[in-house]
């Protein structure tokens, strides 16, 4: 395969400590495939420039660490993420690592039965103090006992909720300014929770993991 050079790749059209360490690799493996088209596909140093300045400030793709603006200066710190896999879970557990809460952090996890929801508390290696876990629905939906047990079992201190709506009120009733939230494990769960929090802008057509492997 192709090997690069991460910063070095970046560095012509952003500056790389910018990004969180994964979106640097995400970024990066773009702009070589680009490189590699460059024949085929053109584009200018300032499109690429233009292009990846928009997508920082869009917040990345939608729901990949998406912050979600603070409803109040008391409110804590919401990040949604669609981490759902091994790599994305490390990922996550890194950027976080990165910039940790003053406070404690709280994580609403949703998650389908395929995914490796029997080892979210080491793949997100310390990172989440109290787990907060809802029901997705069937038929690869996981609901939020099983869910709830299964995190019990690793270690976690957790709370099952009945839907987004209410796992949102619970937590955000226990938190304050210092604190934050995690949304996690689902594409499903990023959608009910852009919902939940809406007015923010989403996508007409909300990525889904039903249809994907």
């Amino acid at each position: 395969g192709t090997h690069y050079d991460v910063s070095a790749t970046l560095a012509p059209y952003i500056q790389p400590h910018t990004l969180p360490a994964h979106q640097q690799h995400n970024a990066a493996g773009v702009l070589a495939l680009l490189q590699a088209l460059h024949t085929e596909l053109p584009l200018s140093p300032l499109a690429i420039h233009t292009g990846l300045t928009a997508w920082q400030a869009q917040g990345y793709a939608p729901a990949r660490t998406y912050s979600v603006p603070r409803a109040h200066p008391d409110a804590p710190a919401i990040l949604i993420d669609v981490a759902h896999n091994e790599a994305s879970l490390k990922a996550l557990a890194v950027h976080l690592k990165a910039a940790p809460s003053a406070g404690k952090t709280h994580a609403i996890v949703g998650i389908l039965q395929d995914k490796p929801y029997q080892d979210l508390v080491v793949l997100m290696d310390g990172t989440i103090h109290q787990w907060h876990a809802i029901s997705l629905p069937p038929p690869r939906g996981l609901n939020a006992q099983l869910l709830s047990e299964s995190l019990t079992a690793q270690g976690a201190h957790v709370q099952a909720h009945t839907d987004m709506a209410a796992a949102l009120t619970t937590v955000l009733a226990q938190t304050q300014a210092s604190d934050s939230v995690i949304i996690l494990g689902s594409f499903v769960t990023a959608s009910m929770a852009l919902e939940c929090l809406s007015p923010l802008p989403t996508n007409e057509h909300s990525p889904s993991e039903y249809t994907s492997p």
